[in-house]
């Protein structure tokens, strides 16, 4: 058997190499901004049912860790640890020290000790139970990254990758995502292309060194543009407001392009309209609309019911996109039960077993 060597790794290899640890090493998590690193600390304290201590480095000074107060008796002075963070409870803690390679070289300094065991903050010892991850940009980001050299040599280094098209997509509608905005990823790949494959800068969507755009499309900066987009479904912004906040989100060349399948999405039949009458509800003619609709199923078939409604419709579209629809919900371990189990869907794998080599 072939053994294949991966030198980056996803969050999902990220929250499960790091969970197994038990606390024994501390690791360094990076990757481009909003590649998502944070988001593999939730991950971690979800499955350890650990509390989180979440530090904001590159935006922290001295005074946030604690102040010394002076023991008279003893002459000497004693750490009092800022009582947000949690020292000074004798518990197992997840302690993220976000943007570490951005903070200030005295701060950098008093959280050494947090980095390496025994583990303490001052004079507080911290449970050795507890685990310890910091996170930082690529260095050829040229954002002012920066680590003492002793400092790295006692991190276990993890290369966090961009998530692929889908594997966002799968997040995305498990996490309330519009459905235009997983359209538009599933429709342009390239917004989830790394600048490092992209030597010369030619994608107008992602952040480059070479370009320096601030505003671009990140899965952090997707996100926030669906909320935007969320919004405006709901009637809470106009159409023009829509699209000044989200070229502040994805930048001018996503922006124009989201603004596209948006115009789309408002002339899709509703859920509602789908399941009330699956065979006379709109189709819609274009493949990014007909995308659009599919990644909606993702996000409202919750039952047997709904998943025969849909079924209805979704043979009324072209075999590609019914096969999208089935790749993607397998992935969604709820919605995979349902569609399992579900009469539609067997008689629909009869028909088209073609479609997986069968």
């Amino acid at each position: 058997m072939k053994l294949e060597v991966h030198t980056h790794a996803s969050l999902d290899d990220a929250v499960r190499i790091i969970s197994g640890s038990g606390g024994k090493n501390t690791f360094h998590m990076r990757g481009e901004k909003g590649v998502g690193k944070t988001s593999v600390a939730r991950g971690i304290a979800d499955l350890l049912g650990m509390r989180l201590v979440f530090m904001d480095c590159g935006s922290m000074d001295l005074a946030d860790l604690g102040i010394l107060v002076p023991n008279h008796e003893e002459r000497c002075t004693m750490f009092y640890p800022n009582a947000h963070w949690g020292f000074h409870h004798n518990e197992p803690l997840l302690i993220v020290m976000d943007e570490y390679t951005k903070a200030p070289a005295n701060l950098q300094a008093m959280l050494h000790p947090v980095l390496t065991h025994p583990r303490r903050i001052g004079d507080i010892n911290i449970h050795p139970d507890s685990i310890v991850i910091t996170t930082g940009n690529l260095k050829t980001e040229n954002v002012g990254d920066r680590m003492k050299g002793h400092t790295a040599n006692r991190l276990i280094d993890i290369h966090i990758r961009k998530p692929k098209s889908d594997e966002w997509i799968q997040w995305g509608s498990e996490n309330g995502v519009h459905p235009a905005v997983l359209a538009w990823v599933k429709r342009e790949p390239q917004l989830m292309q790394s600048y490092v494959d992209d030597p010369d800068g030619q994608n107008v969507y992602i952040s480059h060194p070479k370009k320096g755009d601030d505003k671009c499309v990140t899965p952090r900066s997707l996100e926030m543009a669906s909320h935007q987009v969320w919004d405006y479904f709901k009637n809470k912004i106009t159409k023009s407001d829509l699209l000044v906040t989200l070229e502040g989100c994805i930048g001018m060349a996503g922006s124009r392009q989201l603004i596209t399948f948006i115009d789309l999405a408002e002339q899709l039949p509703t859920p509602d309209e789908i399941i009330e009458d699956a065979e006379g509800a709109v189709v819609p003619e274009s493949p990014p609309a007909m995308c659009i609709t599919v990644m909606s199923a993702l996000t409202w078939v919750d039952s047997s019911s709904k998943l025969g409604a849909w079924f209805t419709y979704l043979k009324r579209l072209p075999t590609e996109n019914q096969a999208m629809f089935v790749l993607q919900a397998k992935e969604k371990r709820e919605l995979a039960k349902i569609m399992y189990t579900h009469e539609e869907f067997g008689a629909w794998c009869k028909t088209n077993s073609h479609l997986f080599g069968v």
